[in-house]
């Protein structure tokens, strides 16, 4: 499912910073698409001279980096301590890529995996871990937080360690989700804006939630679009929008839906909550009985939560999963022959181009009549006014700053 090479995103490398951690000249490509994009974080500083100073890491074999980010984390444990395993997950591809290419940069070998948390991730990894570090999310809401917590005490092997940095407001919430899943916080430091805790399991270690949506379920909202009779429900996560109104590109990308589409795979870049890809298989379907279904994002969750959907509506589907930095990188090792329709809702990285994409994408649409429709917002769209070999234009519109465009193939 995940298409990751740490050398083919250095066009979203924003910028290059040097790095001291116990006497280690480090350095790390950072970009405008991740956190923290101009300098290490504060926060993460904070945890990393926690981690130097009270942490016996003498004793720790295995380390686990949650929501890795750039790789500052796990790339400063791997230097400074060279004989952990250090392993590092995080649920965006273009973080995946960053830790991975950080870590080749500085010559310090850590195992990068996609995930939403420390049970959910691919690839093999040690069941339990030393050491668990994060730099734990601000904006995840407070179930995802209660699962992240959760879920890493569980993989905590006998007498081992969370280390953990959160903003200051949300440290006495965090403080009682862990109590309240059976560890002591034996140690908190306050700074300004951050506070950072070692917790460790008094007894039994809590169950793993492995549910999905589980514990990221926000609500079920039922969506109904002006002017046209679809209406749908679907099942809405924390940490992405569109849990309680339909995005306006999602939205105006359905008005220029070609009314149809030749047998093949739909492909969708972008899923969201999984609005598009169950718009057009309610167009499609049971025109099609067995729908195929080429599902791509960044975000895990949101690939998740698009798959999920879709098979409340759509059980006899089959749906593939791409996780992956844009949507050229995803398409890289498929063929070019089996899209009958591309969708993609832009969503730009500042100081990227991407206006050789969309000629690279078209080429993945060859059958006759097939399907290309693109929308985002009007500055981020324009350059689909040049001619695109090959493809007729069949509808455009804009409208509140946003633009859908779309094309079939000649």
């Amino acid at each position: 499912m995940l298409q990751m090479d740490s050398t083919a995103v250095e066009r979203y490398i924003h910028k290059e910073v040097a790095f001291r951690y116990q006497g280690h000249d480090l350095h790390f490509s950072l970009s405008h698409g991740l956190f923290s994009s101009h300098t290490v974080d504060t926060g993460t500083r904070h945890l990393l001279h926690m981690i130097q100073k009270h942490i016996a890491m003498d004793k720790i074999s295995t380390v686990l980096d949650v929501g890795s980010g750039t790789g500052i984390l796990s790339v400063s444990i791997k230097k400074a301590y060279p004989a952990c395993e250090v392993h590092a997950i995080d649920r965006d591809a273009l973080a995946c890529a960053f830790t991975a290419r950080n870590a080749t940069g500085n010559d310090s070998p850590v195992c990068v995996h996609p995930g939403l948390d420390a049970t959910e991730y691919e690839g093999e990894a040690p069941s339990h871990y030393d050491l668990i570090v994060s730099n734990i999310p601000a904006k995840a809401g407070l179930p995802v937080l209660e699962r992240i917590i959760t879920n890493s005490l569980s993989r905590l092997s006998h007498d081992g360690i969370l280390a953990c940095v959160v903003v200051s407001p949300l440290y006495e919430m965090i403080r009682d989700i862990t109590t309240s899943r059976g560890a002591d916080i034996i140690r908190a430091d306050y700074h300004s804006g951050h506070v950072t805790f070692i917790a460790e399991v008094r007894d039994n270690q809590p169950a793993a939630d492995k549910e999905f949506p589980g514990a990221y379920l926000r609500m079920r909202t039922r969506f109904a679009l002006k002017h046209d009779k679809m209406q749908y429900t679907l099942d809405t996560v924390y940490g992405l929008p569109g849990f309680d109104t339909l995005p306006y590109a999602d939205q105006l990308c359905r008005s220029v839906f070609p009314r149809c589409e030749p047998d093949g795979t739909s492909y969708f870049w972008n899923t969201g909550q999984g609005h598009l890809p169950v718009m057009r298989l309610m167009t499609r379907y049971p025109s099609i009985e067995h729908p195929a279904v080429l599902l791509a994002s960044r975000d895990l969750l949101s690939l998740f939560v698009s798959r999920h959907n879709i098979a409340a509506y759509f059980p006899q589907s089959r749906v593939r999963m791409i996780h992956a930095p844009d949507a050229v990188i995803s398409l890289a090792g498929e063929d070019a022959c089996s899209l009958s329709g591309i969708y993609v809702i832009h969503d730009p990285v500042t100081g990227v181009s991407y206006r050789d994409d969309t000629d690279i994408l078209i080429k993945y649409v060859v059958k006759p009549d097939g399907v290309f429709c693109i929308s985002g917002k009007s500055s981020s769209v324009t350059f689909m006014d040049r001619k695109n070999p090959g493809l007729v234009r069949k509808m455009k519109k804009k409208s509140r700053g946003f633009r859908a465009d779309a094309y079939s193939t000649t």
